[in-house]
């Protein structure tokens, strides 16, 4: 590692400074042994502290958080799952004081992935203004909160968040006459079986189902929450949809009381508008590019 590089990186244009390079390449050293297995350049590194040390104050910043921060953003998957382990997964007591629900927890940290690390047309990802003045964990601790007293002010009094309803009604609205009648006579084992089977899934099914079809993100935005390959979030997000098709359908089986024939009937005039309805709320699943 040349430690005159790093000095370039860090200050471009000024006079070479042997004990000053001798220092970034320590604090250099000490990151990358704090956050081991991520594939960061260390010049581009270094030009990103440079841009947030003044006057060289290199002692006031967590240089080390710097350094997983400035992963995330670089898309790094080491990084990613490095964050989520020592950052997310930490914000649960900070958000039981607001609400205890597991579902809340759930919600609130998902949403914050999804602030600190994806970026939309115009506006960059929060991580970006992370400074490194504060600790990581605290700082995203912060911003957890924040957005947790958010989503109690958008249902103070329903502990089942908002896009958890948006899930179970949307399925059963459509202009099939013959569903219509179905849904008429059975509307409520329709919603209850459709909630019922939101309810079972796994919490990546369910945070992968609402960043794509609730918040529009895109298939490679999703992958980056979560720093995997996007194949592998488009995968995800096919197997949740399965799932929901397949429990709803189970469920209605078990709680409609009809003949053989009936419900064979039914389920066959069910499964074609719930595979339409379900498209038109959780999208197109055979192109991930149309997302």
């Amino acid at each position: 590692m040349d430690k005159w590089a790093l000095q370039r990186a860090f200050a471009p244009g000024a006079p070479a400074d042997e004990a000053f390079a001798d220092a970034l390449g320590a604090l250099l050293t000490s990151a990358v042994s704090a956050c081991p297995g991520l594939s960061i350049s260390p010049e581009a590194f270094m030009r990103s502290l440079g841009a947030r040390a003044s006057d060289g104050a290199l002692e006031t910043l967590h240089t080390a958080d710097l350094y997983l921060a400035f992963g995330c953003l670089s898309g790094d998957p080491a990084a990613l799952r490095l964050f989520d382990e020592r950052v997310i997964s930490k914000l649960g007591p900070a958000l039981t004081g607001i609400d205890s629900s597991a579902a809340f927890v759930d919600e609130v940290c998902q949403r914050v992935r999804e602030r600190l690390l994806v970026s939309r047309e115009g506006v960059s990802s929060k991580l970006s203004e992370y400074s490194g003045r504060g600790s990581l964990q605290g700082w995203a601790r912060t911003v957890a909160v924040r957005l947790a007293l958010n989503v109690k002010r958008e249902s103070p009094h329903d502990s089942q968040l908002q896009t958890d309803e948006v899930l179970a009604d949307s399925p059963f609205t459509g202009d099939d006459l013959e569903l219509d009648f179905v849904r008429s006579q059975h509307r409520g084992d329709f919603g209850a079986a459709f909630k019922e089977t939101l309810a079972q899934l796994d919490s990546r099914e369910r945070n992968v189902l609402r960043l794509s079809y609730v918040d529009r993100l895109t298939i490679d935005q999703i992958g980056a929450v979560y720093g995997t390959h996007r194949a592998t979030a488009a995968r995800w997000l096919v197997t949740a949809r399965e799932h929901v098709v397949a429990g709803t359908r189970q469920r209605l089986a078990q709680r409609l009381k009809l003949t053989s024939s009936e419900l064979e009937s039914l389920l066959t005039a069910l499964q074609s508008n719930l595979e339409i309805s379900l498209a038109r709320l959780l999208g197109p699943t055979a192109s991930t590019d149309a997302l």
